[in-house]
C-alpha cells in the first residue's frame, strides 16, 4: 500500500512538473526570443550538471572519524572454529555492547579462522569488556588494541552503478 500511495504521489508530481514546464515552454515559445531562450537554458542546465558531477566526484568526503565524536577505534584479532554460525556468534557480541562493526577480516586455517575486525565502540566499552565479549563467545588467544583514527583519511570512491 505505502508503494503505491508514494508512486501516486511521484506520478502526480511528474504531471505537475510537465505542465509547468509546458506553460513556461508555451510562453517563451511565442515570444520574440523565446525559442533561442530555451536553447540556452537548455545548455545552461547541461554545463551546470556536468559541473556537479565532475565536482562530486573529485571531492569526496571522506567519513567523520568516529573518534570525534567521543567513541573510541579497535582493532579485534581473535582465532575461532570454523563452523557455522561462530561469526554471527561474536558479532552478535559486539552488537550487544553498542559495537558498530566497520570491516571484518576472515582468514581460514584449516579448522579454525583468524577473524579481524575495524569497531568503533562507546566510551565506555575498554579493551578488556571488549576480550571479555569475544572469548565468552567462543574467541581464543583474542587481541584487543585501539586503532588510528587516520585509517579514514582515505576514503574509496564511491560506487558507480553506471
Amino acid at each position: 500500500m505505502k508503494t503505491l500511495s508514494k508512486d501516486l504521489i511521484e506520478l502526480a508530481a511528474l504531471f505537475a512538473a510537465v505542465a509547468v514546464a509546458d506553460v513556461f515552454a508555451g510562453a517563451l515559445g511565442h515570444g520574440q526570443h523565446g525559442s533561442l531562450i530555451l536553447v540556452g537554458l537548455a545548455a545552461a542546465l547541461v554545463v551546470c550538471s556536468a559541473a556537479h558531477r565532475w565536482w562530486a566526484h573529485r571531492h569526496v568526503r571522506a567519513p567523520r572519524t568516529p573518534a570525534a565524536t567521543g567513541d573510541t577505534l579497535w582493532r579485534i584479532r581473535t582465532t575461532v572454529a570454523d563452523s557455522p554460525g561462530r561469526l554471527a556468534a561474536l558479532c552478535t557480541g559486539l552488537a550487544e555492547l553498542d559495537v558498530n562493526i566497520l570491516t571484518i577480516q576472515v582468514h581460514p586455517l584449516g579448522d579454525k579462522v583468524i577473524d579481524e575486525f575495524l569497531v568503533v565502540a562507546p566510551f565506555d566499552v575498554t579493551g578488556a569488556v571488549l576480550v571479555g565479549a569475544i572469548t565468552a563467545r567462543g574467541g581464543l588467544g583474542t587481541h584487543v588494541e585501539p586503532a588510528l583514527a587516520g585509517l579514514f583519511d582515505e576514503a574509496p570512491a564511491p560506487a558507480n552503478p553506471a
